[in-house]
């Protein structure tokens, strides 16, 4: 990059190019595959890079969590509509989550839904650094290995646990109640 005679660096920039340093080439691959051409994926890119710029003191701290919010801003910007596969992620993680033991489940919490650090989880928790590291470790591990929830389908019509009943049968005028 050329500097420029004169040039006074406005705030964010010096982020802007740490994370274009960091996340530059996941940030490129990405959008190449949420918009094909390539001036709409330059242009994806710049504008979450500006959104980070913007909102330096929103991201998170850990360099992960950082990625992933670059990543969901692009993809904002590029209009995917995921909301109802998100809400269904969102519900399929929490239900998996609640499976979990405490421990592992809070360090999960604080290092990947708070964006905490490592050292701070470790510190609010009164454990150590390996033992956070440890817990994510396992947690994660445990996630990936539970087999999903079995959909909870409404009852069908001819279930007999169906809450619909069939009008009483009237035979001579009179109501039976039976089927």
């Amino acid at each position: 990059m050329r500097r420029l005679t004169g040039h006074r660096e406005v705030p964010g920039e010096a982020l802007v190019r740490q994370l274009w340093q960091e996340h530059g080439r996941a940030m490129v691959a990405y959008a190449g595959q949420l918009a094909p051409d390539r001036a709409d994926a330059e242009d994806i890119v710049q504008e979450a890079l500006v959104r980070a710029g913007r909102h330096a003191g929103a991201l998170p701290r850990d360099r992960v969590a950082v990625r992933g919010w670059l990543l969901t801003v692009m993809r904002d910007v590029a209009g995917v509509d995921e909301h109802a596969e998100q809400v269904v992620d969102a519900t399929a993680v929490t239900a998996r989550l609640h499976r979990l033991p405490p421990g592992h489940r809070v360090v999960v919490d604080l290092l990947y839904l708070r964006g905490c650090s490592v050292a701070d989880a470790a510190a609010a928790l009164g454990v150590s650094a390996a033992t956070v590291r440890s817990r994510a470790y396992h947690a994660l591990r445990a996630l990936r290995e539970m087999p999903p929830d079995p959909p909870r389908l409404p009852h069908s019509v001819g279930d007999r646990r169906s809450t619909l009943r069939r009008p009483p049968h009237r035979r001579s005028g009179r109501t039976t109640g039976q089927w």
